[in-house]
């Protein structure tokens, strides 16, 4: 079994839930946001914890998140690279639907 931790950049420890056998982090990153007062936030996840789920926790909870985005996310990558390279326009949502 493995561990979803939150810390802070000093390494102090907010909050811990243990993950299931045969499961992974990212399963239990939404129950261990619950437990954190998040509102006015900024919550930044690694690619293991990029799920929608995490990201609509973080949005229940008035705060906002910066989640990694990798080649797998189909069109959605593709835009920001389109905008990256300074020949498009990309439309921000702010939710978690990902526009």
């Amino acid at each position: 079994m493995g561990q979803a931790t939150a810390e802070r950049a000093n390494g102090l420890e907010l909050g811990q839930v243990t993950v299931a056998e045969k499961s992974n982090e990212s399963t239990a990153i939404p129950a261990l946001l619950e437990r954190l007062a998040l509102t006015g936030c900024t919550v930044t996840i690694d690619a293991m914890g990029c799920q929608t789920a995490s990201a609509e926790q973080i949005v229940k909870q008035d705060a906002e998140y910066v989640l990694p985005l990798k080649e797998n996310q189909g069109r959605l990558y593709e835009d920001v690279r389109t905008v990256e390279k300074g020949t498009g326009h990309l439309e921000i949502c702010g939710s978690a639907d990902l526009c």
